[in-house]
């Protein structure tokens, strides 16, 4: 976290009060499930941030989303393997994990109905998505996810709430 804010030096925001409890009272069966959706859509919003960067910032931007994406893959990964109950970010984007060791899972392969994600042309996401990318969420659909709550959007004009009980610091914290 120090080489991030010596980065960012003056641009460094403070952390923000958060709930961990937004998404349901943290529990030994939902824990994964939370971190696995709070992973997921930080994935999603660097995957959006990155397109607008220079090359400077594009290089330590691809470098946390490329960590993100090995945090997001453990966590969907043990949620699955541990039958983890899913939490629906709630804006039709998400892609629910599946049971890998049930037939139908295995029998479609991991980009397959009921696979580990979905791939283009699928019911989620991926539908507007090129195969085998990731897709990507703007500042308004994260921000909506994080101020909401379990499967609840927050709507446009919200600046507080869910995950960020006190909002987020920065120029970027309203949807």
């Amino acid at each position: 976290m120090t080489f991030l804010q010596n980065l960012l030096g003056s641009a460094t925001v403070s952390r923000p009060a958060i709930n961990l409890a937004a998404y349901g009272s943290i529990t030994a069966t939902n824990v994964l499930s939370i971190g696995r959706l709070l992973e997921d859509v930080g994935v999603t919003a660097l995957a959006n941030v990155i397109t607008g960067l220079t090359t400077s910032n594009a290089t330590y931007t691809a470098q946390l989303f490329a960590t993100e994406s090995f945090h997001s893959g453990a966590l969907r990964l043990l949620s699955i393997q541990s039958s983890a109950p899913y939490i629906n970010a709630g804006d039709g984007m998400d892609v629910p994990p599946a049971d890998l060791l049930s037939a139908t899972a295995e029998d479609g392969g991991p980009t397959g109905v009921g696979g580990f994600f979905a791939s283009t042309g699928g019911a989620v996401a991926a539908a507007n998505t090129t195969e085998g990318l990731a897709y990507s969420r703007t500042t308004s659909q994260v921000l909506a996810i994080l101020y909401g709550g379990v499967g609840a959007l927050a709507t446009a004009g919200t600046a507080k709430g869910g995950f960020f009980p006190s909002g987020v610091n920065g120029s970027i914290n309203t949807i």
